[in-house]
């Protein structure tokens, strides 16, 4: 059975943001912007976000020069960023492109179906606003809330 705990819960909008810009990337695609290939972000940012999250125990590298959002983590660092509260205690360290893709409008209509997803299979989950989901509203210990978070995980995913 899949479990989705709270602290896998508030890294959704960090992992969405991550599926995003990896929509149609490569390794050496590297746009300047938030488009189709990736995100690229200021690497200054991204290399103090990844100091912060390994004095959280995540064991992530330093940014190459230029690389997109996509490529830097690895699946294992995505999967331990879901199950940590890294991406909290690091949350004013987020690269100004992140915080600004938290604000895209297809980000806010994938968080909405998942909200929505959620209320439909019986979680009361208020909808996200600004690319955040307000977890302190999440009745968490609702007798369904893993399963349904599994269910509705996929609504995260790309296109």
């Amino acid at each position: 059975m899949f479990h989705m705990t709270y602290r896998s819960v508030f890294a959704l909008g960090l992992a969405a943001v991550l599926l995003l810009s990896a929509c149609g990337g490569s390794e050496d695609d590297a746009p300047s912007g938030g488009g189709p290939g990736g995100m690229t972000v200021n690497t200054d940012e991204l290399v103090e976000f990844a100091e912060c999250l390994r004095g959280q125990g995540i064991d992530v590298p330093d940014p190459k020069p230029g690389q997109n959002l996509a490529n830097w983590l690895s699946e294992e660092n995505r999967a331990e960023l879901r199950d940590s509260r890294a991406v909290a205690a690091c949350e004013d360290k987020l690269p100004s492109a992140v915080k600004d893709r938290m604000k895209d409008p297809e980000l806010q209509n994938r968080l909405l179906r998942f909200a929505q997803c959620m209320r439909d299979n019986g979680v009361d989950m208020p909808d996200p606003k600004n690319g955040r989901l307000d977890f302190d509203a999440i009745d968490r210990d609702a007798p369904n809330y893993q399963e349904a978070a599994g269910k509705c995980r996929e609504t995260l995913g790309g296109r």
